[in-house]
């Protein structure tokens, strides 16, 4: 069994938030992020989420200011005629001062790229120790790791490796496929999911039929899986050697991400608060928050922590059949429907404008909205189909909590500061020193001649307008005086101030720049081989440089990209998910199966055959020609 990682020297640790534009990166900065992943204005694996230059840039300067990293996604596999530019986009990021790439394609280690920070995407398939090792000895910064690994098979990871970070994913949607190996997409549509352009043909009803033709499941979200939340886990993660937790959601909206880094903030502070000693965060800063964080309020299709070992015979479902749409939090069920007024068991804050749920007896999600609130336990329904007496009620739009969320100090970072005012006869100095570490600080003085203070009162007010540091992230937590009688005009303070506040968010970007990471030399490489002698398409390569890379690597037989080769009856998708372990029928629950195998989904044209790899606990999904 992997030991838990042990720190030796306090451990930074890592809050990722996502941000698909420059506003939406700002409101992660101010809810608690330590650091924010955004997308390059092409080759990122959310197409629709590419960011200007510019934007990113101003993203980069206000995340160093508060000592956060701005990491850019450039994630996509690389055609031929898309290096030139990819290499232009990588070079233009370095210079202004983005602190990792996050990438797939190895030809960008060929490249002629400064020394940038690389972090491996998920997509690179980061699933064992075995690629794992491979990652750092190539020089990467910072891994993705699988969302299919529990933590045990983490820790066991950790303890594999000695300089490469590991950074995990804790909620958010889930890719039924390991990421990086999904081609169902492609296969049916001709849009490619490792180019960023993905179908989501996984959240489709499908119907499950058996070898025989016995429909064994009609029209359920059959591939669709629950959203990701290890908010319950955080503490294991950490002691397994992970450092860095991502919330996925670059096609989110600003609400969502504020919600839930706010709510990640807090669970990760509980956690160094109760050991300071050896973990700390890694950006700076306290945060306020306007309102109480809660993953539920914003879209959430229920819940898992996707820890799945061996044997572990179907303790929680991981799909919502229903429907992959927003369920949101339980309210209340049903006692009486009389027309379209719904009435209630349990008293409720409802809003007019709300957004409810529920799920039939046909196991169908349907809803509507809160037409008008007629008491604390009745409300006129709007809907299509009203829900039964006895049925739960979910709401899955907060009216009242959106509103909280929209407030511009809904959620505010800052940063606590000592003040202190000397004074003599020819000089007045002020000095801003962070209460978090009094080694970052900045000093302004100014020759003046002063005269004594005929006013007892004067020192009073000093510190009234000492304490006041404008609309700057700086507050005054201390305030030191050092004027004995002189008298300090309140103008001369302010324009100190004023100074002083713009020196000290110089040091801290000075102090927050991005730091450069050197390689080794592919050629280092040629006497110790990292790949298999063949590699499948499920390695992705999809350019000449990327296949000179991998046979520097130790192959010499490579497959070209599935988008590259037209191919029949390929595997389509490789799962840690398994339908037969959904319905009840694992192999180790020794239980006879009793459906003829294979099985096969369908919905209109995508029609694929299921192959449990009991062995591996795996389940394959091939097209069907």
């Amino acid at each position: 069994m992997a030991k838990s990682f042990k720190p030796i020297d306090k451990v930074s640790l890592e809050l990722l938030s996502p941000a698909g534009n420059l506003a939406t990166g700002l409101v992660a900065l101010s809810a608690g992020a330590d650091a924010v992943y955004i997308g390059a204005p092409r080759f990122g694996a959310r197409v629709a989420a590419g960011v200007s230059l510019e934007d990113i840039a101003l993203l980069v300067g206000k995340a160093h200011l508060v000592g956060a990293k701005v990491y850019v996604a450039l994630n996509t596999i690389l055609y031929e005629n898309d290096l030139q530019e990819a290499e232009k986009i990588a070079k233009a990021l370095y210079y202004i001062g983005v602190d990792a790439l996050i990438i797939q394609d190895f030809a960008l280690l060929a490249l002629d790229l400064p020394p940038i920070p690389l972090h491996a995407s998920t997509q690179c398939h980061n699933h064992d120790v075995e690629s794992l090792v491979r990652l750092e000895a190539l020089g990467f910064e910072q891994a993705v790791l699988a969302r299919e690994l529990n933590v045990a098979e983490t820790a066991d990871i950790a303890s594999h490796l000695s300089r490469l970070r590991l950074e995990t994913f804790v909620h958010g949607a889930l890719c039924v496929s390991y990421s990086g190996r999904c081609y169902l997409s492609q296969a049916f549509r001709g849009r490619s999911a490792n180019r960023g352009e993905c179908a989501q043909l996984c959240r489709l009803p499908y119907q499950l039929f058996d070898a025989s033709g016995t429909l064994v499941r009609d029209s359920q979200y059959i591939l669709s899986l629950k959203d990701l939340n290890r908010s319950k886990i955080i503490p294991d993660l950490i002691r397994a050697g992970v450092s860095s937790f991502k919330i996925e959601g670059r096609l989110k909206s600003a609400s969502y991400v504020a919600n839930v880094t706010a709510y990640y903030r807090q669970v990760i502070d509980s956690f160094i608060a109760q050991d300071p000693e050896h973990y700390k965060r890694s950006s700076l800063g306290e945060h306020r928050f306007l309102f109480t964080p809660n993953p539920l309020k914003t879209f959430s299709r229920g819940a898992t922590s996707y820890q799945l070992q061996r044997g572990d015979l179907l303790k929680e479902s991981l799909i919502r059949p229903e429907s992959p749409k927003s369920e949101g939090e339980a309210l209340s069920q049903v006692q009486t429907v009389r027309g379209n007024k719904i009435i209630l068991e349990q008293p409720l804050s409802l809003s007019n404008g709300d957004g409810v749920c529920f799920y039939t007896k046909e196991k169908t999600m349907k809803g509507g909205r809160v037409n008008r609130v007629l008491g604390e336990r009745e409300f006129a329904f709007l809907g299509k189909t009203l829900p039964e007496k006895g049925t739960l009620l979910y709401r899955n739009y907060d009216i009242a909590f959106e509103k909280q969320l929209a407030n511009p100090k809904a959620a505010e970072r800052i940063i606590p500061v000592e003040v202190q005012l000397k004074a003599s006869s020819s000089m007045l100095r002020l000095t801003l020193s962070l209460l978090e570490n009094h080694r970052l600080f900045t000093t302004v003085a100014i020759g003046v001649h002063l005269e004594k203070a005929k006013n007892p009162t004067l020192k009073s007010r000093l510190v009234d307008s000492i304490s006041k540091l404008g609309t700057s992230l700086f507050e005054s937590r201390h305030c030191l005086l050092q004027v004995d009688d002189y008298f300090v005009p309140l103008s001369l303070v302010s324009d100190l101030k004023r100074k002083a506040v713009s020196a000290l968010e110089r040091v801290l970007r000075i102090q927050n720049l991005a730091k450069p990471l050197y390689r080794p030399q592919l050629s280092s490489f040629s006497k110790t081989p990292l790949f298999s002698k063949r590699l499948s398409y499920e390695q992705n390569v999809s350019n000449s440089i990327a296949e000179k890379v991998f046979r520097q690597l130790g192959a010499n037989v490579i497959d070209p990209a599935f988008e590259l080769k037209e191919r029949g009856g390929e595997m389509l998708m490789t799962t840690k998910y398994c339908i037969r372990r959904e319905l009840g029928y694992c192999t180790l629950s020794r239980r006879p199966f009793p459906f003829q195998e294979p099985l096969c989904l369908t919905y209109e044209d995508i029609k694929v055959r299921l192959q449990f790899d009991c062995k591996n606990c795996q389940m394959l999904l091939f097209r069907i020609p």
